[in-house]
């Protein structure tokens, strides 16, 4: 599960529901969707930076001086 993206806390979590055999499975379903929210989160501010970044790169032909280049 830590390669899912889940940290050591959650795991333990995780593991500790897991133990309680009558614990109710929305208690992990939630712990997932909430993942999964931060995750599409955190995708689309790259996304955004991406589309910034490759803005900045077309227009900075990378030749000539430095002081030509507008992502400085």
């Amino acid at each position: 599960t830590q390669s899912l993206g889940f940290t050591l806390n959650e795991i333990r979590e995780f593991i500790h529901l897991q133990n309680q055999f009558d614990a109710p499975s929305f208690l992990i379903k939630e712990k997932v969707e909430a993942k999964i929210k931060i995750i599409r989160n955190k995708m689309s501010d790259l996304a955004k930076i991406e589309k910034i970044l490759s803005a900045y790169s077309l227009k900075c032909l990378g030749t000539g001086s430095i002081l030509e280049c507008p992502i400085i």
